[in-house]
């Protein structure tokens, strides 16, 4: 396991709102940014320091931005690296007016693309089974005759 102390200092150098904590109860790392609502006071009868993660970050003031199985804990320079990519406040370029539009309207198409897939699987499926009761109709009607599978000829 990491020491997470020089760890944390290393990360803190970049972003001061984050840290990492080893979670015994899910037996990961967790990547915590301070919150910027205001601190819940936990009553410290009630629940123990590690039972549940999220009243832990409640009680400190921060909240889970990504978690990391021991095996696929990042180097701290690396995890630096990615999160530097990821962040529009440090790159400058982006308007978050239009980045915001933009992934609304990426959710939205995605989701009127799934009620259009699911709507058509319905459709062909009541599609299938009238057209099966139709034939079925039809044949106890002796509307249908049989036909072989090669004529002659």
């Amino acid at each position: 396991m990491p020491r997470l102390g020089l760890y944390n200092a290393r990360l803190k150098r970049f972003d001061a709102a984050l840290r990492i904590h080893w979670s015994p109860r899910r037996e990961r790392f967790l990547l915590e940014r301070r919150a910027t609502y205001a601190r819940i006071t936990i009553d410290p009868d009630f629940y123990g320091r590690d039972e549940h993660d999220t009243v832990r970050q409640m009680r400190d003031g921060y909240h889970e931005i990504g978690s990391y199985q021991p095996d696929e804990f990042p180097p701290v320079l690396a995890l630096i690296a990615y999160l530097r990519t990821q962040d529009v406040w440090r790159r400058g370029d982006q308007d978050l007016g239009k980045l915001a539009e933009a992934v609304a309207d990426e959710l939205d198409a995605d989701y009127a693309k799934r009620v259009a897939a699911e709507e058509q699987a319905h459709t062909d499926d009541v599609g299938d089974r009238v057209g099966d009761l139709w034939e079925h109709d039809r044949w106890q009607r002796g509307e249908r005759v049989t036909v072989p599978r090669s004529l002659p000829g």
